[in-house]
């Protein structure tokens, strides 16, 4: 039978995974959920996961986060190209 310890890890592994899912998916509303369960586990066993554990989810976090940056540019591209056709839609009522 695994440890409680054992189990821990084993939960946040998965959700760490969960959280790159969600990501690749667009599901950031889930990421967000995802998050706030893993740092129940995090909080709750402060400097109990050895460095191996700690570095898995580091790198997980930045493929997160690349993914994030990816959208976050996507949807100012799109927010951008709606101001253009807002200002070109302007102009042409104005005249």
């Amino acid at each position: 039978m695994p440890s409680l310890h054992g189990l821990q890890v084993d939960t946040l592994l998965s959700i760490t995974e969960e959280m790159f899912g969600a990501a690749e998916r667009g599901e950031w509303e889930m990421v967000e959920v995802l998050e706030k369960r893993r740092l129940v586990i995090l909080r709750a066993h402060k400097g109990e996961f050895d460095s191996k554990i700690v570095s898995q989810v580091l790198k997980w976090n930045d493929r997160i986060l690349e993914l994030g940056e990816s959208e976050k540019s996507r949807l100012a591209k799109k927010v951008s190209s709606l101001q253009v056709g807002k200002r070109a839609r302007s102009a042409y009522e104005q005249d």
